[in-house]
């Protein structure tokens, strides 16, 4: 006989020993929710998941109050108020710098802007003053042609 087993004898070992299966989420809601906690084993009590979470909720509230107890709950408060109130700054300064930011691009827009006129009235001097130089050469030309043709003439008249 061969050592590998056959396809019926592997069916009935798979049938025999199931894949292990997750168990449904103890809170279906949360699930439903979107709440993202990873599934629980087979075999894991839903509810001492959830007895262990309210005995983790308990000893921070136990903690909270403690510190409560130890330094007061103004000196919570006035901390919580201190942390509100550097995050409030934080943003104004992110603010302000966010203002500054847009002014300066605004202020290199309209300076790129003054360049660009000043650049295309520039290019449109060059081009008039070179239209205004060939038209003056052209006359040139057309007036020593004239003042030739004239003094042939003349040569021709007297000669």
């Amino acid at each position: 006989r061969s050592s590998a087993p056959s396809p019926a004898a592997g069916a009935r070992s798979a049938a025999a020993s199931p894949a292990p299966e997750l168990a449904p989420p103890a809170d279906v809601g949360a699930a439903l929710r979107g709440a993202s906690r990873p599934p629980l084993p087979r075999g894991v009590d839903p509810a001492l998941e959830i007895a262990a979470q309210l005995e983790e909720e308990a000893a921070s509230r136990e903690r909270l109050n403690a510190l409560h107890a130890r330094f007061g709950e103004n000196a919570a408060r006035e901390r919580v108020q201190r942390v509100r109130s550097l995050d409030r700054a934080e943003q104004r300064s992110k603010r302000l710098e966010a203002e500054q930011k847009r002014q300066k691009a605004e202020e290199d827009l309209a300076r790129a802007e003054e360049c660009r006129r000043r650049a295309a009235r520039r290019a449109a001097s060059e081009q008039r003053a070179k239209r205004e130089a060939e038209q003056q050469e052209v006359e040139r030309r057309f007036i020593e042609n004239a003042r030739r043709d004239a003094d042939r003439t003349a040569g021709r008249q007297y000669a």
